[in-house]
């Protein structure tokens, strides 16, 4: 390359860095406009205390189990929704459920609605459980297996 080649590139790449510092330096403001849209999430830890029960003459009798204090519930959630849990049992009883100290069980399908939570507060809840006993059942040790399940609506 000659010198004057140089000179005219040397003195293109001022140029432009000049053009450049007077483009980008001018002084702007502009605004953003920034929406988010946070899907609701529910959050649950289940503890099962009872593994096992025993059936007794007197639940035959009466024709179910009660079990008080089965289950602990951790629900938190970023929703101001009502919660729904759901406890199944993969024995042939039926299951009720409802939260400790309550005097009524629910329906059975097992469902418990708690209250409309406030946003990202914990809620912990105690359930009892009965197992309604099928036909023909008899006396004896059983195992306890459910699954505990929630959801907002």
């Amino acid at each position: 390359m000659n010198a004057s080649g140089a000179l005219i590139i040397g003195a293109f790449l001022l140029a432009s860095f000049q053009l450049c510092n007077h483009v980008f330096g001018a002084s702007s403001t502009s605004t953003i406009t920034v929406c988010a849209n946070v899907l609701p999430w529910l959050k649950i830890r289940a503890y099962q205390h009872d593994v096992q029960y025993q059936v007794t003459e007197n639940d035959l009798k009466q024709g179910y189990v009660d079990l008080p204090g089965s289950a602990t519930i951790h629900i938190k959630t970023n929703a101001n929704k009502s919660i729904g849990v759901r406890v199944s049992n993969e024995g042939p009883e039926k299951i009720l459920v409802r939260e400790s100290g309550a005097y009524h069980f629910s329906g059975a399908d097992g469902t418990l609605i708690i209250a409309q939570p406030q946003r990202g507060t914990k809620i912990t809840k105690n359930l009892d459980f009965r197992l309604i006993l099928p036909k023909g059942a008899k006396g004896g040790t059983y195992s306890l297996n459910v699954a505990i399940n929630s959801y907002m609506y």
